[in-house]
């Protein structure tokens, strides 16, 4: 029996607690600016009026994951893809097409043509495969 094995396995080491280096500073950076709010003296409705989206925004950058990719690594590739310039494999080209001269056709009168008739000879090999074919019916 076969068992696959993972490779390329990417474990993140822990910094403080269960949180890696990104998870961290994802989280530590807008707890510290609700910190600094509340030791300035800005008003309890305002704080949390700020800090609570910033807080879901935080967990969500911090934890969030799309199709297994991060969310901060997915909004890096789409902002480097929308501004970055755009390279066109095959572009189409402005020239028309080449177009042949147009001959004039003179058309003819036709005489009327003589009927054609199927003539078989005596010893063609066509009379030989009706007789065949006759035969075997």
């Amino acid at each position: 029996m076969e068992y696959s094995l993972p490779q390329f396995l990417e474990i993140k080491p822990k910094i403080a607690g269960p949180f890696t280096f990104h998870q961290l500073v994802w989280i530590g950076g807008p707890f510290l600016v609700i910190l600094i709010m509340i030791a300035s003296g800005v008003r309890l409705s305002k704080i949390i009026l700020i800090g609570i989206p910033l807080m879901v925004f935080a967990v969500y950058f911090a934890f969030g994951k799309i199709k297994g990719f991060p969310v901060p690594t997915i909004l890096a590739r789409a902002f480097s893809y929308f501004f970055r310039t755009k390279i066109y494999v095959w572009q189409q080209r402005k020239t028309p097409p080449p177009t042949l001269p147009k001959k004039e056709i003179k058309k003819k009168e036709k005489a009327p043509a003589p009927e054609a008739t199927l003539k078989i000879a005596q010893g063609s090999k066509l009379k030989k495969l009706v007789n065949i074919i006759e035969i075997h019916r």
